[in-house]
């Protein structure tokens, strides 16, 4: 799965939500890597000229670096003191 292609899925699910919620307020919510994909279909549909209810971010980070560097996932690559210097360039400013 790409970020683009989840970005699909949660805008075809947040339409199907929203068309059957009726008055309800629906809400975007993503939490650690979630985030991303929340932050870009929020910004999808606001291109489209839709009024979000809201958007929760929950656990989000700031760079591709900073979130491989704290998810528990990779902990044991960060015992070794030199792994920073592998990570490519664009991860630091995505």
């Amino acid at each position: 799965p790409t970020e683009a292609g989840l970005t699909v899925d949660a805008l075809c699910v947040y339409n199907w939500v929203k068309a059957r919620s009726r008055d309800s307020l629906v809400v975007i919510w993503g939490h650690s890597l979630g985030t991303g994909v929340s932050s870009n279909t929020a910004v999808k549909l606001l291109e489209e000229g839709v009024l979000l209810d809201g958007v929760i971010l929950e656990g989000a980070f700031n760079t591709r670096r900073q979130e491989i560097t704290f998810h528990p996932f990779t902990w044991f690559y960060w015992k070794i003191p030199v792994i920073g210097y592998f990570l490519p360039g664009p991860w630091e400013k995505n």
